[in-house]
């Protein structure tokens, strides 16, 4: 296993040529009952928790290099044991379905409430 120091560490590599890639995936978010002024931005209510996330949406293609394996990492970084379908150096990137890439299904996410 590569320790995290190493990869910051190395500086020549480029998403061409590096063993591995990171890509972090960030969505709009905001607080439950987040309220502003629309006409000069002035925020009415910061709202409370729970914290709401948009969903994102994306197909992503490097052609530079070939990817064998997409691997979905928890919020703490760490892998799930589910991956992504890679087709074509080609992945697709979904949170709005069923099982989005949380690895919390929704009806699971609603009993958290």
């Amino acid at each position: 296993m590569t320790r995290r120091s190493e990869i910051a560490d190395d500086k020549t590599s480029t998403l061409a040529n590096a063993k591995r890639a990171l890509l972090s995936v960030v969505a709009r978010n905001g607080n439950t009952g987040f309220a502003y002024f629309a006409i000069d931005h002035r925020i009415l209510d910061n709202g409370q928790s729970l914290i709401l996330l948009e969903p994102v949406q994306a197909t992503i293609t490097i052609g530079t290099r070939p990817i064998t394996a997409v691997h979905i990492l928890n919020h703490a970084g760490q892998r799930t044991g589910r991956t992504l379908e890679v087709r074509s150096g080609r992945f697709t990137v979904d949170g709005t379905g069923e099982h989005p890439l949380s690895g919390v299904p929704r009806k699971q996410r609603r009993e958290l409430r």
